[in-house]
């Protein structure tokens, strides 16, 4: 029986996060020698050293594979980055991680002067706020779409022409642009009067909500603090427009003004506002860029998107709606609606990107979502 999704304000407050619960629960963090659980020893007959405490085995393991997380991470700016394993290694916490790795690699904390305690607190705030009950708009997917994200910044037509405040809001974005996803589309918000509708009735609900997320954790948590207020300025700008490009309802009018620019050759980077458009493209298309992975973990990301869009179908069955279309899990194809996602949404835009970028990265993407196509194709 599929679960009611809420639809009220009360009912997403009392959401808990079970990230948090695994982590309270965990073996490891009650076992771990410095919390100082070992067991109690007999009370000493003369004085004496305090023995050393020897490391549980558990915490061994920890060790063995955060160190494996770390090594992973020396390569993350490979595209064949396989986020599902990078994720199991750091026991869930791959937002975290990856934040504090980007911010790092960048040399942003050094370059602000960002407090390091505040920036994980941040992390694994930001981490905890996305729902654990979805297959899909997850803490995972944040993480991934860092992780394109910082692959896409380093194209050399865009990274020399890039500020310190433009990496850092890319990044955020990145990280944020699915900020408490409620694991339904803008319709199934629409059609059932949901509060966040009437809170953004000029359109984008799901968007202007991410956003204004962010915005308030950026906020509360003072990780801007350090920041002039011009940069403050340049970069809740840019953390908006790239959140707001998310909105896939808008795809035709992205596509057509990058195609316009690419054949007038007048896209000048240098310029602030067409340094805004072309990390808007970016963000787009990382967030978007599952079918240009690599077979397997392309293939995991479909089975994922498609459970959450069934699920909502199964709650629209369930409150006697119509169902939305490719949303039902007895009469939808999987390969045809993959095949359709990638042919109309997915391919234009890269096919775009790549006639741009022209680099290794972009025909590596393109070649791989041509090989997903055709799998899809081939499996109807």
């Amino acid at each position: 029986m599929a679960m009611e999704y809420p639809c009220s304000a009360a009912d997403i407050d009392v959401a808990v996060s079970g990230r948090r619960q695994r982590r309270l629960l965990s073996v490891s963090r009650y076992l771990h020698p410095v919390k100082g659980l070992q067991p109690s020893p007999d009370p000493p007959t003369k004085p004496e050293e305090p023995p050393t405490p020897p490391h549980h085995w558990l915490s061994l393991l920890d060790q063995h594979y955060y160190g494996q997380a770390e090594v992973m991470l020396r390569l993350v700016t490979c595209w064949d980055f396989d986020i599902f394993i990078f994720d199991r290694m750091t026991n869930g916490d791959a937002v975290v991680f990856m934040i504090e790795h980007m911010f790092n690699t960048y040399g942003l904390i050094r370059h602000f002067g960002l407090d390091p305690l505040r920036l994980r607190q941040f992390a694994v705030t930001l981490q905890d706020m996305y729902y654990t009950r979805h297959s899909y708009h997850t803490s995972v997917h944040a993480a991934d779409v860092i992780q394109a994200m910082s692959c896409l910044l380093q194209d050399p037509k865009l990274k020399p022409y890039l500020t310190p405040v433009d990496v850092m809001a890319a990044l955020l974005a990145a990280a944020t642009h699915d900020l408490s996803h409620p694991g339904v589309n803008q319709n199934y918000i629409v059609k059932n009067n949901h509060f966040l509708s009437a809170l953004y009735q000029d359109g984008s609900p799901l968007e202007n909500y991410h956003y204004n997320l962010a915005m308030g954790l950026f906020k509360t948590s003072g990780l801007l603090e350090p920041l002039s207020q011009q940069d403050r300025t340049r970069f809740g700008e840019v953390v908006q427009a790239l959140i707001l490009a998310t909105d896939i309802s808008r795809q035709s009018k992205y596509l057509a003004l990058f195609s316009t620019h690419i054949q007038n050759g007048d896209l000048d980077v240098a310029d602030e506002q067409h340094r805004l458009f072309m990390l808007q493209i970016v963000m787009k298309c990382s967030d978007i860029c599952n079918p240009c992975r690599t077979r397997l973990v392309s293939l995991y990301w479909s089975h994922l998107v498609m459970r959450e869009f069934f699920r909502q179908g199964d709650m629209e069955r369930g409150q006697h709606q119509e169902i939305s279309p490719l949303w039902d899990r007895h009469s939808t194809n999987m390969a045809n609606t993959q095949s359709a996602f990638i042919s109309f949404v997915v391919e234009p835009l890269f096919s775009l990107w790549n006639k741009y970028s022209g680099s290794a990265l972009s025909s590596t993407m393109l070649q791989n979502l041509q090989a997903n196509k055709q799998f899809w194709t081939t499996s109807k």
